[in-house]
């Protein structure tokens, strides 16, 4: 993985476009080094504390009990803020460092959200949104790394593991999910796998992923809107044509890769242009509503290796 240029000023992006949900898209990330103005997490920054919790060490990806304790190397409450660690061992093959964002792109009056974060596969956010503001979402905070447009052909492989918690309550709509960006912005895939009242679709298609990378195999669901794709994760035995099958999983792991090619090929509902690029791989909750209550969304263990073939 490569280092972006550290100029000791904050670098932020742009909001891009998207119509899922009513939602006009993001896709926060830095295009350099975020510089985190509290005092404990310049210090850990600079000290290259990202992955863990032992200063200048690299602790493996697991999950990481610090996460549901006290204190965060990064604390953040303004929408569209962030943190960016020194390194994380859990990401690799991508053309920036990780990021931790709020992106909270499309707040409504008394929403808030506190992000805390000591890595990408150690964080959370504390979010309020009142009901009855349309149901589309509001914020996706997430954590995602830019590729800098590089062919998903040029990889041999591309996966992610993750393991989440977020509530599950009447009150709440919102839905773990990747957010994946191809071809400059102009192209959206997402696959959600952990749902709170979300809207049924009818399948445009149903296929298996998996079976080899460490990933199990699994049956998902195609919804189409717009330009946006969504996987979603169903039982077994749904069929094209079925609505609303999904089922939730709050640890697993899935292969990228296989499920954006599936979408490369132009027979496929909705499909990308062949040869797409990689602009940006993200992971995190939609979140459109937690009824006006404070509720916690939370990573403990995320990882995303993106690989290349072996040289001949």
């Amino acid at each position: 993985m490569s280092m972006l240029p550290d100029p000791g000023t904050a670098g932020l992006a742009g909001w891009h476009g998207g119509a899922y949900q009513g939602r006009p898209g993001r896709g926060w990330w830095p295009r350099t080094r975020l510089f985190i103005s509290t005092a404990v997490f310049a210090v850990a920054a600079l000290a290259g504390c990202s992955s863990g919790h032992t200063t200048g060490k690299s602790a493996a990806p697991a999950a990481s009990p610090a996460g549901t304790g006290t204190t965060w190397a990064c604390v953040k409450s303004a929408p569209k803020d962030g943190c960016v660690p020194s390194r994380y061992p859990g990401v690799t093959g991508t053309t920036s460092d990780p990021y931790v964002a709020q992106n909270e792109w499309g707040a409504v009056a008394g929403e808030t959200q506190t992000l805390s974060a000591n890595s990408p596969g150690d964080w959370k956010v504390v979010n309020s949104t009142p009901a009855g503001h349309g149901g589309s979402v509001t914020t996706f905070p997430d954590t995602g790394a830019a590729f800098n447009e590089a062919p998903l052909s040029g990889y041999s492989s591309v996966t992610s593991s993750f393991t989440e918690t977020m509530p599950h309550n009447s009150a709440t709509s919102a839905w773990a999910a990747y957010d994946l960006w191809f071809n400059n912005w102009a192209d959206e895939i997402m696959i959600q796998h952990d749902f709170t009242s979300q809207a049924p679709c009818t399948y445009a298609a149903v296929a298996q992923f998996g079976g080899s990378n460490g990933v199990p195999v699994q049956t998902w669901g195609l919804c189409t809107f717009g330009s946006e794709r969504v996987w979603q994760l169903v039982a077994p035995g749904t069929k094209a044509g079925d609505r609303g099958a999904t089922i939730n999983e709050s640890s697993g792991s899935v292969d990228i890769k296989a499920m954006v090619s599936y979408l490369e090929n132009p027979a496929a509902p909705d499909a990308i242009p062949a040869n797409s690029t990689i602009t940006n791989l993200s992971y995190g909750w939609e979140i459109a509503s937690t009824g006006g209550k404070p509720e916690t969304f939370q990573i403990s263990r995320y990882t995303l290796t993106a690989s290349r073939p072996a040289p001949n």
